[in-house]
């Protein structure tokens, strides 16, 4: 082959894959989430919606007061400030009414407090033991291990934290009705 078919095959080919990656691209489109806002420093900013109510799917965990605990600690114990407080709105499936209360005050709170300046805290369960039971309430201590951040994730500081969680029985379902960080 000369060197004048080497270059027109090349060409060819090349041309072959630019109309791929372009017929890929109009087929499937990447989708645009326009409610996401980028700050001036690139960070994404969640707005603050109090209508929006996270879906949680809690039938995929075993119906026991102890795992209702842990998944409350989890989640209830990690947060971000530039979250929105998902973290909150997504325990109040498995929480009691008076208890939902409280988290609403503490979103209003928090969102009052709120300084602007990055601040996340990550929450794992290491354990969980039983203090206290009866059929209609038990009561739990759930060691956790917590990485806190301030300002930046690259300043992280990592403590170990207990959670006493307090659940009701209401029907056949374990409700978180009260918390305390020890």
């Amino acid at each position: 082959m000369e060197k004048k078919q080497k270059i027109e095959i090349g060409l060819a080919v090349l041309i072959i894959l630019a109309l791929i990656c372009v017929l890929v691209w109009i087929i499937y489109p990447r989708e645009i989430q326009e409610d996401v806002i980028v700050d001036e420093n690139g960070n994404i900013v969640v707005e603050n919606d109090t209508d929006y109510t996270p879906t949680v799917d809690y039938s995929i965990y075993p119906e026991s007061a102890v795992t209702i605990a842990r998944v409350f600690a989890e989640r209830f114990g990690s947060f971000s400030n530039q979250a929105g407080y998902i973290n909150v709105m997504s325990v109040m499936d498995i929480s009691t009414e008076s208890l939902q209360m409280r988290l609403d005050k503490i979103i209003d709170d928090a969102t009052d407090n709120d300084s602007g300046t990055y601040y996340g805290i990550s929450t794992i369960v290491l354990s969980s033991e039983q203090v206290s039971a009866t059929d209609a309430q038990e009561v739990f201590e759930v060691l956790t291990q917590r990485e806190e951040s301030i300002e930046s994730p690259e300043n992280t500081t990592v403590r170990y934290q207990t959670m006493v969680i307090t659940l009701v029985k209401e029907g056949n379902n374990w409700l978180v009705d009260d918390f305390v960080w020890q």
